[in-house]
């Protein structure tokens, strides 16, 4: 267990998202990276569906981001 942190030593934090877009949950996610890594807390983020501006702030911060590749459905 960290003294500092009070989370325990070596954890990561894996964040799933739809998409990395310019929306509000996106925003949420690249700052609650922000502040876990302010923390020393490792993060990461899998998009399912596909990247955006987003991925690449998170990618200059240092958070690894990877797409899961899960084909995008056609609307209704």
């Amino acid at each position: 267990m960290s003294a500092t942190t009070g989370t325990p030593d070596g954890a990561h934090v894996v964040h799933v998202v739809e998409t990395l877009g310019m929306g509000g949950m996106e925003r949420a996610i690249a700052t609650l990276c922000r502040t876990l890594r302010a923390r020393q807390i490792r993060t990461s983020v899998i998009a399912m569906k596909q990247l955006g501006a987003v991925a690449d702030e998170l990618r200059d911060m240092g958070v690894p981001v990877h797409l899961a590749g899960v084909p995008v459905s056609p609307p209704d």
